[in-house]
């Protein structure tokens, strides 16, 4: 890891890996290929501000109201944890609209990359 930031700090390298807790530690780009194709190629901070994981309390039922923005949702007792595909960033304003408190939560590269292959 220290000899790619080393070369990195005076020119641009491309690392193929898929550990993504280490891709994530030395770039600052992403690039994602899917059934050999480009799927999407973005700097870090595009796929933390699409991508998000939140927890729902108090009138959980809105999430129903994301429709596609929703990957993925799981209800845990009275919250719900959704991760979203938001690229406009609407979704918590419109649950919070509706009446729910939203929690940021944290969503690793590894588990990010999983649910958007699938």
């Amino acid at each position: 890891e220290r000899a790619i930031a080393d070369r990195a700090a005076d020119a641009t390298v491309v690392v193929a890996s898929q550990e993504a807790a280490i891709s994530e530690r030395l770039c600052d780009h992403l690039l994602f290929l899917q059934t050999g194709r480009l799927f999407w190629c973005a700097p870090f901070e595009s796929w933390r501000s699409r991508y998000r994981r939140i927890r729902v309390r108090d009138r959980v039922e809105a999430t129903h109201e994301l429709g596609e923005l929703a990957l993925i949702t799981r209800r845990q007792g009275a919250t719900m944890e959704v991760l979203l595909d938001d690229p406009a960033g609407s979704a918590e304003g419109r649950l919070r609209r509706a009446g729910a408190r939203v929690d940021p939560m944290p969503l690793p590269l590894d588990e990010l990359l999983l649910v958007v292959s699938a």
